[in-house]
C-alpha cells in the first residue's frame, strides 16, 4: 500500500514537471527524451522505484549552469548585505564607511604593513586576543587606519567597530612610555 502510494505521488510529479518542461525549440531525441534546443543536452532521465521506471524532469547542462549562476549571485548578494548590516552596527561616522586599504599613502610604511597583516591573520589575533591601540598627534593617519582594519574585517564578515577617545594626556604618557610597535601593544603614528 505505502508503495503505491509513493509511486502514484512520484508519478504526478514526474508528470507536472514533464508538462512544464519543455521551451521552444526543445525536441525529443532518438529515445524519447526531451533535450533542450540551446545545449542539446537532456531535460529528462529516467529513474527506478521498484519494478516501475518513469521519465523524471531535471536541468539541462544550461539551465544547470543559470542555476548555479544565480544561487552565487543570491549568495553575493547576500554576503554584501550581511557586510554592510556588520559596517551600519560598526561604524558610526559615514566618512568612515569608504576608507580601506587601497587608499593608504603608505606614509608610515612599517604601520601599514603592521595593519595589513592584522587584517591577514585576523583568526590568530583574535585566537590570541591581540588588538592594536593607535595613538598620535592630529592629522597622522590613527583614524584612517583603524577604518581600513575595520573595513577590511567587516569585508570577511568579521563583526568590526570604530571608537575614538578623547586625548587624556596621563593615558598619553603612560602609553608612550610602553611603546613597542607589536600588535597589541601602543602603536605610534
Amino acid at each position: 500500500m505505502a508503495d503505491n502510494i509513493w509511486t502514484t505521488t512520484v508519478e504526478g510529479i514526474a508528470a507536472r514537471g514533464r508538462a512544464n518542461n519543455g521551451a521552444e525549440g526543445d525536441y525529443r531525441d532518438e529515445e524519447g527524451f526531451l533535450c533542450c534546443g540551446k545545449c542539446r543536452t537532456r531535460k529528462e532521465g529516467d529513474i527506478t522505484i521498484g519494478e516501475k521506471t518513469l521519465r523524471v524532469p531535471h536541468l539541462c547542462k544550461c539551465e544547470s549552469e543559470a542555476s548555479r549562476q544565480r544561487e552565487a549571485e543570491e549568495k553575493a548578494a547576500e554576503f554584501r548585505k550581511q557586510c554592510e548590516r556588520l559596517r551600519k552596527d560598526g561604524i558610526t561616522d559615514p566618512s568612515y564607511l569608504s576608507q580601506n586599504f587601497t587608499q593608504d599613502d603608505n606614509r608610515n610604511a612599517r604601520i601599514s604593513d603592521v595593519c595589513r597583516r592584522y587584517v591577514e591573520h585576523w583568526p590568530e589575533m583574535k585566537a590570541d586576543n591581540i588588538g592594536i591601540l593607535f595613538y598620535g598627534g592630529v592629522g597622522t593617519g590613527k583614524s584612517f587606519l583603524a577604518c581600513c582594519i575595520a573595513n577590511a574585517l567587516i569585508d570577511k564578515q568579521v563583526r568590526a567597530s570604530v571608537t575614538n577617545f578623547p586625548p587624556n594626556p596621563e593615558q598619553t604618557s603612560r602609553l608612550r612610555r610602553r611603546q613597542t610597535g607589536i600588535p597589541g601593544q601602543a602603536v605610534p603614528i
